[in-house]
């Protein structure tokens, strides 16, 4: 019996998703990458503000582009700021600190 249910794939669509994966490993490295370069002319808490005001571009312009509803609900909207915050504001202004203290390879093994 066969599982494959749906049309066939577009005929790029294996390349396309291989370019995509091997870029989203390309970013997530040089990331830390740049942090650590970063954190040596910055303020960290600054680095990882920047950080957080690139991702939140990037994110409400996905949102916009994808028509994303927003939460309607009082908890839908608690647990957007409570995991928003701690992953997009906490997070990178905390792993900035610490990249002061530490190698970049030390920093991607943290982060890994």
């Amino acid at each position: 019996m066969s599982r494959n249910n749906g049309p066939p794939a577009p005929a790029g669509w294996a390349a396309a998703v291989f370019l995509a994966a091997g870029f989203s490993v390309a970013a997530w490295a040089g990331g830390t990458i740049a942090t650590k370069i970063a954190v040596g002319q910055l303020d960290p808490v600054l680095v990882g503000m920047l950080r957080t005001c690139l991702g939140a571009a990037g994110a409400a312009a996905l949102v916009l582009a994808m028509g994303i509803p927003l939460p309607r609900t009082r908890p839908e909207l608690w647990l957007l700021f409570v995991s928003g915050f701690g992953c997009f504001v906490l997070f990178p202004v905390l792993f900035s600190m610490g990249m002061r203290g530490t190698t970049a390879s030390h920093a991607a093994l943290i982060f890994a």
